[in-house]
Formats: C-alpha cells, sequence, structure tokens
C-alpha cells in the first residue's frame, strides 16, 4: 500500500475546515479502453472530488461509431457507513459551448458497481477500479462531444472519484447547486479517471442476465 504523510496531513486540514468536497495531494491500471481512455495511473493523482457535491462530468469525443457497454471509473471512500453499491450514471450531448449544464441527456442509468481495490492508498483511503455495465447501452456517433456524469449518491460512506491534471479538451465539472469547472470550484484543472469499451466481440450473444449473474 502506498501513503504519502504530507498529504495525510494536507487532508486532515482540509476536513477540519469542513470542505470535504476536495482532497488534494501532490502526487494505474494495465487496461485501456477500447472506445475512450483517460486510464488510471496513481503517480498521476492530484485530487478526489466527492461530498457535498451531487455530481462529476468529464468530457470525451470517439473517433468512431459505437456502443457503449462497460464503464470504469476509480473511486475512494470517506466514512464508516456500507459502500454504494449503485451509482447513476449519464451520457449528455454537448450542444456546442462545451458544457455539460446545457447538453442534453441521452442515456441515463441507474447502475450496480463492481470494485475491485487497486492495492493503492490514497491519504487514508483504499482506491478502487470501479466498474458498470450498460443494461440498454446507447449508440454514440464520431467526432461529436459527450459528457459522462457521475452522481455522488448520498446515504452510504461517502465517494470520491479520482483526477488527474488535465489532458483532454475541456476540464472537469463538478455540480453542488450549480455546474462549475474544476478550476473555479477548487483551482485545478483536472480530467476524470475513466476507460470506455464497447461490447466485445466475444460476448456478442450473451444476455445481460448472464452478465449480472456472473457476479
Amino acid at each position: 500500500m502506498k501513503t504519502y504523510l504530507l498529504s495525510l496531513i494536507f487532508t486532515s486540514l482540509v476536513l477540519a475546515t469542513g470542505d470535504s468536497a476536495v482532497i488534494s495531494s501532490p502526487m494505474g491500471g494495465a487496461d485501456q479502453g477500447d472506445l475512450f481512455n483517460q486510464t488510471y495511473s496513481f503517480p498521476q493523482i492530484v485530487s478526489a472530488y466527492g461530498d457535498p457535491l451531487n455530481r462529476i462530468a468529464d468530457d470525451f469525443i470517439l473517433s468512431a461509431n459505437n456502443s457503449l457497454w462497460k464503464i470504469v471509473i476509480w473511486t475512494c471512500y470517506n466514512g464508516t457507513q456500507p459502500l454504494p453499491d449503485h451509482f447513476a450514471l449519464e451520457i449528455l450531448l454537448d450542444n456546442g459551448d462545451v458544457d455539460p449544464s446545457t447538453a442534453s441527456p441521452i442515456w441515463q442509468e441507474w447502475l450496480p458497481c463492481t470494485r475491485v481495490d487497486t492495492g493503492d492508498n490514497f491519504i487514508g483511503r483504499d482506491i478502487y477500479e470501479t466498474v458498470f455495465f450498460a443494461s440498454s447501452p446507447p449508440a454514440l456517433e464520431a467526432g461529436e462531444r459527450y459528457w459522462l456524469s457521475v452522481q455522488i449518491p448520498s446515504g452510504y460512506a461517502a465517494p470520491y472519484v479520482m483526477v488527474k491534471n488535465n489532458e483532454f479538451d475541456s476540464v472537469v465539472w463538478v455540480k453542488e447547486s450549480s455546474w462549475k469547472t474544476s478550476e473555479e470550484q477548487f483551482g485545478h484543472t483536472t480530467d476524470m479517471f475513466f476507460d470506455l469499451y464497447s461490447v466485445s466481440s466475444s460476448m456478442e450473444g450473451i444476455s445481460w442476465a448472464s452478465v449480472k449473474t456472473s457476479f
């Protein structure tokens, strides 16, 4: 397990001030999504965004038409309550202003997740690879800007979504009462770690019910 004492001290100060929406640190997964990837890398972590936020969104553009089937994000948690077993995910179609607040939802699902402990530790919190499978995979078009939006569920140990320095186009946006960029909210220009996958050829013809019973 990797731990950083200075990060731990800094976060204790952050939490003491009541600003639990951002955990910062000066500080991977081997698989990469075949549709789009901003794959997790522990050394690239700059922060984790969560409670009291209720949504986090990042943009992506595909190079080919395809249907989105599998979504992977990376999360850590704060608190002693059970970890959430479902998240609400959305795909939003941008209207040209690079702003999720004016984008149009084209797919929404409340999905179960599976979690695998990465073995990494961020300021005293285990980091999990968190995987979702769309039960109704949305068809996405090449060249369009979309937003992946992740709801932060309440009533559980507070989830935080891992982010890194901005590398692809627009930065992460976050929502509490209204949408703001990560730069406006926290002074960070960040991207969310996430991978997007199409339906694997090896999975064609396998029903969603069969997939769910495999977990």
